[in-house]
Formats: structure tokens, sequence, C-alpha cells
């Protein structure tokens, strides 16, 4: 007999994701009741930990106000962005200049819990901000530190996806793929936020295009959501044609390349294609794999790869080949080049 298929995390999270909370007691029920002991003491063992857990987390987390959360962040932004911390100010104490990773990590933890209030719309920009500082503290000196984000203790991803799951609650679809589209663009990191890349922060770090995903459950939502990402894809175009003049120049206004664009959203292009090919909206993958926003050859290699599922392997073979001619050496396309029978070209 051969080993039993055991699926993978995204498979059985893609199982369970239209269970609403009564189908997953229900799951969890069944499998207490018809479980072995050892079944049912590892179940009642992690009830106690949640309810235990939540209890103490409702007693220790005092009541934050969202607006003034906004304040306390605005005003350490701006300290931080005007050099007080790194340089020196009167208006930051040498003493707090040395403490700044702890009233960090203090406004962040007062954010999240600010997010997850009945009201949490103020903490919108504060979150916003603080992710904002972080991606910008990798290559500029705002603190003394080697590595500020592991000093902080920040995981981008992680206020992320309570910034995106605050924002579906309080505003709906419809908002909350808006913003978090242009936004995953702006923030998505392939090798994380910290600077090194090491630590205990890195560890926990996870590419924004997972947080998303995990958001995501049905097919219609994707399609929502890739139609709000190209959106936002074209603004990027249509900003920058407006501050040079030239219509379909995919650079952004920040001045950054659509190849260093496309390099860093891969992952979540792969992602879109697999979850809308041979669906109704499959015509959004034709109008991602040719946007010029994301021109280069990390989007080439996608579109190879989803050109020979779809069945033009003469096609794939020729958009791999040219990807090889631009790098030769990468060897995700050298292996995907001999799958599908492309020989390097010379």
């Amino acid at each position: 007999m051969g080993t039993p298929h055991r699926m993978n995390r995204d498979e059985f999270f893609g199982r369970i994701s239209p269970l609403e909370p009564a189908g997953l007691r229900s799951v969890l029920w069944t499998l207490y009741w018809r479980g072995d002991a050892a079944m049912r003491e590892r179940i009642e063992t992690e009830l106690a930990v949640i309810r235990h857990g939540a209890a103490a987390r409702k007693a220790a987390a005092p009541v934050v106000d969202p607006g003034q959360v906004r304040l306390k962040v605005q005003d350490f932004v701006e300290l931080a962005r005007s050099g007080a911390y790194f340089a020196g100010s009167r208006a930051v104490s040498p003493k707090e200049r040395t403490r700044w990773r702890f009233t960090f990590k203090a406004l962040a933890d007062e954010v999240q819990r600010a997010l997850r209030s009945p009201e949490p719309d103020e903490a919108f920009p504060a979150a916003e901000q603080l992710i904002e500082l972080a991606r910008d503290m990798n290559d500029t000196y705002y603190f003394r530190s080697e590595d500020p984000v592991e000093a902080a203790r920040f995981v981008v991803s992680e206020m992320a996806a309570v910034l995106w799951t605050a924002v579906l609650r309080r505003s709906g679809f419809t908002e909350f793929a808006g913003s978090a589209a242009r936004q995953l663009i702006r923030w998505e990191s392939r090798y994380g936020w910290t600077r090194y890349g090491s630590g205990a922060v890195a560890t926990k770090e996870e590419l924004l295009a997972d947080v998303v995903y995990g958001i995501l459950p049905s097919p219609d939502a994707w399609n929502s959501f890739a139609d709000a990402y190209l959106r936002a894809l074209d603004g990027i175009s249509a900003a920058t044609a407006a501050r040079t003049g030239r219509k379909g120049n995919g650079a952004s206004p920040s001045g950054e390349a659509p190849g260093s664009r496309a390099s860093r959203l891969a992952r979540w292009h792969a992602m879109v294609v697999d979850r809308l090919m041979g669906g109704e909206r499959e015509d959004l993958v034709d109008r991602l794999l040719t946007h010029p926003a994301i021109s280069g050859v990390e989007t080439d290699f996608v579109r190879a790869q989803w050109e020979s599922r779809r069945g033009n392997l003469a096609a794939a073979q020729r958009t791999i080949q040219a990807c090889l001619r631009k790098a030769p050496r990468q060897a995700e396309f050298l292996e995907f080049a001999v799958t599908i029978g492309a020989a390097p070209a010379t």
C-alpha cells in the first residue's frame, strides 16, 4: 500500500475556510467524541489554554483610545524622521534616545489593541505610519542601532495582518481590497524587513502575500482583490506618466523600477495565477502578466509557468529562454526550462 496522502497547510486551510464557526465547532466535537483518550486530552488542554489565555489578556490589556494612540504615533514618527533620535534634539531627552526601541514596541502594542477595538478607524493611519517607518528603517538611520526593526521587536507582517483584518471588519471588503492592494505593492519585501534577515523577528515574519492569502476565502474574493490590485498598478503607471510625460512607463513616482517591484511581488503574482486560472476571471491573469508596472524577468517567469499549465508549450519555452538570456544562472529558471524541455538559449 502507498503512503496515505496528508494535506499540506494551504490545502487544509482551503478546505476549512468555507466553514462557519458552527461548522468548525462540529468538526472539533466529532474529533473529541470519537477520538482516543490522547486526542481528547490534547483538545481539552488546548481549550484550557485558549480560555485562560483570553481571560488573562482581557485582564491585562488596558482600554486604549484609538485617537490618542494615533497622536502618539504621529509625534514619535515625526521626531524619528526629523533625526531627533539619531542626531540629537531638545525635543528628545538623552535617556529617551537610548530607550527608543521600548517606545516603539509600546506604541506598536497600543496600535494593535486599538485596531481590535470596536471603533478602530483612527488606529488605521497609526498602523500605516509604523509600518512605513519600519520599512524605511532598513536603509535609513533614524536610530542608533545596527538592526532597528529587530531591536524594536516589530513584525511588519503581524501588524499588517491585524490592520487588514480590522479594515475588513470595520469598513467591508471593497475598502479593505482597495487599501490592502496598494499597501501590498508598497510594503512587500521578499526577504523580510530586518536589516540582516536574522534574529527573533525574522523568524516570525511572513510574506505579505501569505497574509493576504489567509484573508481571502473564496474565488469571488480573489477575483475582487485581483481587480483592486490591477487598479493599484494602473495608478502607479498613471502617476508616473503624469510626472514624466511618458505613457506606459512602469517606474513609480518614488523611482522604483518595474523589475524591482516584480521581484518583490513574484510570490503574490504566482498566487494570483494559481487561484484565478481556469475560473471566470482568467482575463485578469492576462492583464496582470502584461502590466508595465511589473514588467521584468520575474513576471516573465510566472508567465512561462502559466503558459505551460495552459498547454501552450511553445510559448512557455520561448518565454523561459528569454528569462535565461537575462538571468542565465537563475537556478529556478534553469530547473523549469529542463522540466518543459526548453534547452537554455546560448
